[in-house]
């Protein structure tokens, strides 16, 4: 919404960045998508009739994270369950294919989907969690057990080594991405924050701190640059503080959150002192 009074713009938006509300989105988005596969890991039970792990696995991997979304969508807890879900599925799934190797490829697809969250301790519960199933599967499908794993029993510590590596490389780089990618989010939504502050202040503020007004206008422009800093920065005080003559600019442009301290802060020339 964009109001005009004058020579005066006041960009007002209608909805604030924040890492909460966006993590609480993707949260949503991936609840539809373990119930995708779901639907996927019933559809490949007619393969060879697993129809039973299909629902006593599938279902719950996708009803869990549903469950936890609605009472705390930002909690860690629910974040890691996507991250486990995911990885779980993929154990069914690799399971379900009897082992077949072109089934692992969706370990790697789902680390990469994790990318959304932008939390490295997401990736490394999912990495934890398939680690454990490859680990454990392989002793399983060795002793006998009716599980699968690999295509064959041959070499299954040397498979697994190599899944691991492969896991471990891939878990390495995404985490790094997601760390970027956090301080990212963060960092746009203190600008959006400054911005909110900055798009407070009405015309009728900027507009009485005139040159004649030098002394109240300096005041309020510290403050200002000292708000600015400490959102921005971090940091308690800023130092040196304008000089006198730093003056709220009476009539900036469009402000947004995109706009700089110096679109919002004007510094005329100093005062010529009187000749004695």
């Amino acid at each position: 919404m964009v109001k005009s009074a004058g020579n005066y713009t006041e960009r007002r938006s209608t909805k604030r960045f924040s890492v909460s509300d966006s993590e609480a989105q993707v949260g949503q988005f991936f609840v539809k998508l373990l119930w995708a596969h779901a639907l996927c890991a019933i559809a490949i039970a007619f393969w060879y009739q697993t129809f039973a792990e299909a629902f006593l696995i599938g279902i719950p991997a996708a009803l869990a994270p549903q469950i936890l979304i609605k009472s705390k969508p930002n909690n860690l807890l629910l974040k890691a369950s996507v991250g486990i879900s995911l990885m779980i599925y993929s154990a069914l799934f690799i399971h379900q294919a009897r082992g077949m190797t072109e089934a692992h490829f969706h370990v790697f697809v789902a680390l990469a989907f994790l990318l959304a969250y932008r939390d490295w301790r997401v990736v490394l519960a999912a990495t934890l969690t398939i680690a454990i199933h490859h680990v454990t599967f392989a002793g399983l499908m060795f002793a006998g057990a009716p599980v699968f794993i690999f295509t064959t029993k041959a070499s299954l510590i040397l498979l697994t080594v190599i899944h691991a590596a492969f896991v471990v490389f891939e878990s390495s780089v995404v985490g790094i991405i997601a760390i970027q990618g956090r301080k990212e989010w963060e960092h746009a939504e203190d600008v959006d924050r400054v911005g909110a502050m900055l798009r407070g202040l009405s015309k009728d503020r900027l507009d009485r701190h005139t040159p004649t007004e030098g002394e109240r206008a300096r005041s309020i422009s510290e403050k200002l640059v000292v708000d600015v800093n400490q959102m921005l920065f971090k940091k308690k005080t800023f130092s040196p503080p304008p000089p006198p003559w730093c003056l709220i600019n009476p009539a900036p442009r469009s402000i947004g959150a995109a706009t700089t301290l110096a679109e919002i802060v004007q510094i005329p020339t100093p005062p010529t002192l009187p000749k004695l």
